[in-house]
């Protein structure tokens, strides 16, 4: 697990503002205790690359092993209710069940398919627009395409860098309608994170 994949969820994972109350608390309550389940490990591999040490073996597959339990209640939930909006499970439900998605690189077929179902709900704003530009770029980039909004990274001398972007001159008009700040706030926001994880 790539220096660049922890900096990934660490920078996304910002809970959203709290809107009204869910219509299914119990499923929002079971997507949220995912959620945190999914940072809590995570963490801890940021902990380790904090002390200069590459993660464990032994905590690389307990973040697999997770990530698996996790992909397959998302998959039942999907099956029985479409995906999780925010009208249904509220800003928190819809944000763990979108880092589930984004988690779940080893199936890119299923995170193309949650895209499309996200997609559905862009105009209604039943889905979070940055959650489903950060997903969009992951479906592309794992599809060997360049990102639309500039959310994805990788590591090149030293620093996290951009991974290849289409049409460059509209990104952070692109990235505006999706409720992105600018490519440089960006990049900045992360070199910050990069410099705390270096200074430990």
């Amino acid at each position: 697990m790539s220096l660049a994949a922890i900096l990934s969820f660490a920078v996304v994972a910002q809970l959203p503002p709290p809107g009204p109350p869910p219509t299914d608390s119990f499923l929002a309550t079971e997507l949220i205790g995912m959620m945190m389940t999914d940072q809590e490990v995570r963490m801890r591999v940021l902990h380790q690359f904090r002390t200069g040490l590459q993660p464990s073996q032994a905590l690389l597959s307990e973040v697999r092993a997770i990530d698996r339990v996790h992909l397959k209640r998302l998959k039942l939930i999907i099956k029985q209710h479409g995906w999780p909006t925010i009208r249904l499970v509220g800003q928190e439900g819809e944000m763990a069940a979108f880092l589930i998605v984004q988690h779940a690189d080893q199936e890119p077929e299923f995170q193309k398919r949650c895209l499309g179902i996200m997609g559905g709900h862009l105009e209604s704003g039943e889905v979070n627009r940055q959650n489903y530009a950060y997903l969009w770029d992951r479906v592309a980039v794992n599809s060997g395409q360049k990102q639309r909004y500039g959310t994805q990274l990788e590591p090149g001398m030293g620093v996290l860098a951009l991974k290849p972007v289409e049409s460059p001159g509209g990104l952070d008009k692109r990235r505006k309608a999706m409720g992105l700040g600018t490519i440089a706030e960006y990049l900045e926001l992360v070199k910050a994170a990069q410099s705390r994880l270096s200074k430990g």
